[in-house]
């Protein structure tokens, strides 16, 4: 009750509260401590700013967990390979269908025993994206939209979702052709937000541009990719797929995927850009790179978690003088 007889909520609230961290206090303070911790902080004030801090404390570890979590937390675990097996991911269709690529590529790896799945767009999600080295796939074509260090993905950009990867750099959004943006993977989301090993997979992205730098490949490969087959410039749909399916035929074949690539020659007429090939060994002179990159992530987690326990601390600092 106020001092004019009426009950006051916000009142009752704080005496709640104070009575419990009171009894909490001298519950758990050692009888020989001189002074008690309860005898030291104002009654009242002081268990509010103890009440304060504790949810200042919970809301950053909560916020932090939550964010984090879901790239931070063990990842299922990865099938062995089979080297006869086969995936096309085909976001691409979502602006230009090609049956007749669907047709040809996986009917001559079919013909010579491959297991062949497809991936519709409605599938190519950043969450496939993030599990996709663990299917076991020994070969796999991204039939999709991309970029000197992005692979487009099919799921609508979000501000509000994925924020951790955002904020590292591992996804990016993308306009396409249709005028609509989209979650893009980059070089970061495959070294560090994917989950498992590709287990020696051969990968080919089809798209404008990917493999322009070897960021993408050099990260496919860091993720366990035996080699990574891209277009060092832009190149034309119907070139693109039709020199996909010719190389496909070709390691069908049995032909090493090197050689395939280097015995195709393939050169967009248009463009003139290339379809070439990274590996290990073509990417050691990267290395040096890949270390840099590292260092760069480990300065920014210093930067991100050092400071954090002085900010926490000077929070505290501000809310223990109110």
């Amino acid at each position: 009750m106020t001092e004019t007889g009426r009950y006051d909520p916000k009142k009752a609230t704080e005496t709640c509260i104070d009575q419990f961290l009171q009894q909490y206090l001298e519950r758990h303070s050692s009888p020989t401590s001189s002074p008690s911790i309860a005898a030291r902080l104002p009654k009242g004030r002081g268990h509010r700013r103890l009440f304060l801090s504790l949810v200042v404390i919970c809301t950053i570890i909560g916020t932090v967990t939550t964010l984090s979590w879901p790239y931070l937390a063990p990842g299922p675990q990865s099938r062995p390979i089979n080297k006869l097996s086969a995936a096309v991911i085909d976001e691409l269709s979502i602006t230009d269908p090609d049956p007749s690529f669907l047709s040809n590529a996986t009917g001559s790896l079919a013909a010579r025993g491959f297991q062949v799945d497809y991936y519709s767009p409605g599938q190519a999600t950043v969450s496939f994206f993030q599990t996709l080295p663990t299917r076991g796939y020994g070969l796999l074509i991204i039939r999709a939209h991309a970029s000197t260090d992005a692979i487009i993905t099919s799921q609508p950009y979000s501000q509000s979702q994925y924020v951790w990867p955002q904020l590292t750099g591992g996804l990016s959004d993308e306009k396409i052709s249709n005028g609509n943006d989209y979650f893009a993977i980059t070089s970061e989301f495959a070294r560090n937000q994917m989950q498992g090993n590709f287990q020696g997979a051969t990968i080919i992205v089809t798209g404008c541009q990917s493999l322009e730098n070897t960021d993408l490949a050099a990260a496919f490969i860091h993720r366990g990719a035996a080699a990574y087959i891209g277009w060092d410039g832009m190149v034309s749909l119907q070139y693109a797929d039709a020199s996909t399916a010719t190389l496909l035929d070709l390691i069908a074949q049995g032909k090493p995927v090197v050689d395939a690539v280097q015995t195709f020659a393939a050169r967009d007429p248009v463009y003139h850009s290339r379809l070439v090939i990274a590996d290990s060994s073509s990417l050691a002179a990267d290395q040096l790179g890949i270390s840099l990159n590292l260092l760069g992530q480990i300065t920014i987690a210093a930067a991100i978690f050092v400071p954090g326990p002085i900010v926490i601390g000077l929070i505290l600092r501000r809310l223990w003088r109110l």
